[in-house]
């Protein structure tokens, strides 16, 4: 289990050498605050879980980074104050979250 800023959330994976088809993400009751934030804590834990099923690899906090900085740039785009750890916004010189499809929303869900 994990804890970030007021959500705390657990993974558990199955499949060869922890990668596979199946991921599971819980949500602590913070999660579903408002839509805003229940939007960015499933976008960040679906994040982990496209990278694990993907077996994509990041070294250290390297992933971390590439998902805050979605998040934080996703924030910026809403006007909104996320939940991100602010050392980590600045992603990484080559590696970007559009790189694996994902994409920031104009509008509030």
């Amino acid at each position: 289990m994990k804890t970030s800023g007021s959500r705390v959330t657990s993974h558990e994976r199955s499949g060869f050498l922890g990668f596979g088809r199946t991921n599971k993400v819980y949500l602590s009751e913070s999660a579903f605050s408002s839509r805003n934030q229940l939007y960015t804590v499933m976008h960040h834990e679906y994040m982990h879980s496209y990278f694990y099923s993907n077996a994509i690899k990041f070294t250290g906090l390297n992933e971390e980074r590439v998902i805050n900085q979605w998040e934080y740039n996703q924030a910026q785009a809403w006007g909104w104050k996320g939940e991100y750890d602010p050392k980590l916004k600045s992603g990484l010189d080559g590696i970007h979250y559009s790189n694996y499809g994902f994409k920031i929303i104009k509008n509030k869900p």
